[in-house]
Parts: C-alpha cells; sequence; structure tokens
C-alpha cells in the first residue's frame, strides 16, 4: 500500500489550502492519504493502517519536520515491515525535497509527476543521525540534529509563527546585532551559551560551554546553507562545532555558511566527518530537521533521579532507511 502523509499546518498548505483538495482528488486513486493536524494523530493513524495493511511506500507532503515525525515512526518498526520514504515538498526549506533529487518544492507537480511516472524514482539506502538521551534511555533520529545557538534561533523563528524569507532574514540581522550589544541579547533573552561538554570523534573539547553544533547526514544545513566539510566514510556523518564567542562567529557566519572556516575561528571550532560525538549539557532542547525538540524529564523519582540538569547525549550512525529518490538516467 502507499500512503501520503499531509501535514496542514506545513507553510504552502497554510498558503495555498487548495492544496489539501488537490491531493485528495488527484492522488486518493494511486495512496491511502492521512491528512491530520499534530504528530502524535499522524502516527496513531500510521499505527492503526499499519495494523491492517503492509504499507509499502510513504509520500510526505509537509517540511522537514514532518518528514522527522515519519522518521521516527518508521525507525521503530521491524526491518521487515519499514516502509520506504519521500518527502515531495510543501513546507518551508524542504532539504530532504531537494536530497531526494526532486524538482520542485511543489508537492502537487512532485506527486503528479511520481504517479504519472515522468519522474522516476529508485530504492536508496540511507543511515540518518541516531540520538541517544541518558536521562530518558530515548532514541531520536533526523537527517540533520543541532543545538545551541541554533536551537535558540529556531525557536525564535518557531515562537513569531514562522514565515517566508524575510522573516528569517529578520531575525538573523537582530542575531547579528545581538552579539554585538549585551542590552539587546537581554531585551529577547536569547543567544546564550550552552554550559557542557562535547566530545567529537577522537576531540576531546576542554571548554565547558559551547556556542552550537550541528550533525547531518546530508552535506547542506539548510537549502542553501554548507557548513560541512570532507566527505563521510562507511558509519561516519558530517560535523560542525563551535565553543567561541558570538561576536566571532557573527564575523565567520558568511564563511561558515560555504562550509569555508575562517582563522579566526579555527582553534575554536571543529569540522569534519566523525563516527560519534558525546554531549553532556543541561539544554533539553534539540533541533530535529528543522524543528525544535524538547526533551522530557526522567521518569525516575528520589534518589535516582540524577544527571537531570546535565543529559549526556549520543550521537551515532543510526539503522538503514529506505528512502526513494530521483532515479536520473
Amino acid at each position: 500500500m502507499r500512503v501520503i502523509v499531509v501535514n496542514p499546518e506545513a507553510k504552502r498548505l497554510r498558503k495555498n489550502r487548495r492544496i489539501r483538495l488537490q491531493v485528495l482528488d488527484r492522488f486518493s486513486k494511486y495512496a491511502h492519504i492521512i491528512d491530520i493536524s499534530g504528530a502524535d494523530k499522524v502516527i496513531g493513524a500510521l499505527d492503526a493502517l499499519s495494523q491492517k495493511h503492509t504499507i509499502d511506500f510513504i509520500y510526505v507532503v509537509g517540511g522537514d519536520g514532518t518528514f522527522n515525525n515519519v522518521l521516527n515512526w518508521i525507525a521503530a518498526l521491524q526491518p521487515e515491515l519499514k516502509p520506504a520514504l519521500i518527502s515531495v515538498g510543501g513546507g518551508q526549506f524542504c532539504y530532504m525535497t531537494q536530497f531526494h533529487g526532486l524538482p520542485s518544492k511543489d508537492p502537487i507537480k512532485n506527486l503528479a509527476g511520481i504517479f504519472s511516472n515522468k519522474i522516476k524514482l529508485k530504492w536508496q539506502n540511507w543511515q540518518p543521525v541516531c540520538v541517544h538521551d541518558s536521562v530518558t534511555n530515548t532514541k531520536r533520529y533526523a537527517a540533520v540534529v543541532a543545538g545551541g545557538v541554533i536551537s535558540d534561533i529556531l525557536q525564535w523563528y518557531e515562537s513569531v509563527g514562522k514565515g517566508g524569507f524575510f522573516r528569517v532574514l529578520q531575525i538573523v540581522l537582530i542575531a547579528a546585532l545581538s552579539v554585538a550589544s549585551d542590552t539587546i541579547r537581554k531585551l529577547h533573552g536569547r543567544l546564550k551559551m550552552v554550559e557542557g561538554e562535547m566530545t567529537l570523534g577522537t576531540a576531546i573539547c576542554t571548554k565547558k560551554s559551547f556556542t552550537g553544533f550541528a550533525f547531518s547526514t546530508i552535506p547542506k544545513l539548510l537549502a542553501s546553507c554548507q557548513p560541512f566539510v570532507g566527505v563521510p566514510n562507511i558509519a561516519e556523518y558530517y560535523s560542525a562545532a563551535y565553543w567561541g564567542g558570538l561576536r566571532s562567529l557573527a564575523l565567520a557566519s558568511p564563511f561558515v555558511w560555504f562550509g569555508l572556516i575562517p582563522f579566526w575561528i579555527k582553534r575554536k571550532s571543529f569540522n569534519q566527518p566523525i563516527r560519534t560525538a558525546v554531549i553532556k549539557m543541561s539544554d533539553p532542547r534539540l533541533v530535529l530537521d528543522g524543528d525544535v525538540f524538547v526533551w522530557p524529564v526522567s521518569l525516575k523519582q528520589g534518589t535516582e533521579k540524577q544527571g537531570n540538569d546535565r543529559r549526556t547525549l549520543t550521537f551515532t550512525i543510526g539503522e538503514t532507511i529506505a528512502l526513494m529518490v530521483v532515479d536520473h538516467p
């Protein structure tokens, strides 16, 4: 069975409500459609459907956060039950849609091309980043994982209702001004150093705080941002981390965006493929594929409830997921 998961709150779908009707009218004969708001409800619908049918393919109409929710549902299944996954667009940045090789961010164009066989797809084995949390002993999976100041900026972006390019530009400009002014930072209460320790591959960061980090199994952090260098080997993923001051990072940002490392941050940064990272930090937030995820508190009580103020996150390569990608001749 083929399934199309539609997120009604995705950017393009909020901007153009007719997309949902077009998906239902044009593609319901090809696939079962789940059109529900809320990650828990989507997962519940997938659980119920999988009890009655074998799901072979899932097409995600939404952003990268919707893709991440479905990815984590698939990761929890037995290997023989895992369907192939593809993000066909509908969100703000849609870096996974580009990673699949699809020609448009418009989900209608992509689905029409797929079901008419004008866009030919093939299966590709892929491994996301796996994050294990010591406090709750749970795992999450993502194509891109980030933390620190990136969590601040993404949470900021979500708090203003997201938006288009100019909203992103506005936040970036305010953030850039903030690094030069303690007063501005105090006004919005964001962009803070994170108390914690990092071990990146075989390198140990001796600092007791850091600014931010990002790990990824795709070469881009956003649609046009490629801050990573090197080429990962088997069981490796891209990584970038920085533990210097905000002002130095602001000056370096135009270079870092394109994967260049200016000399003034070289001793305060790390950028190369690795197999494992271990980060101990008190911040419960993590960015998973463009959405801010907050780890729950420990379920343990009394004296067993230890380390809840600083959890240990271990980042490795996750189990294989089947993606559908464009088969270029």
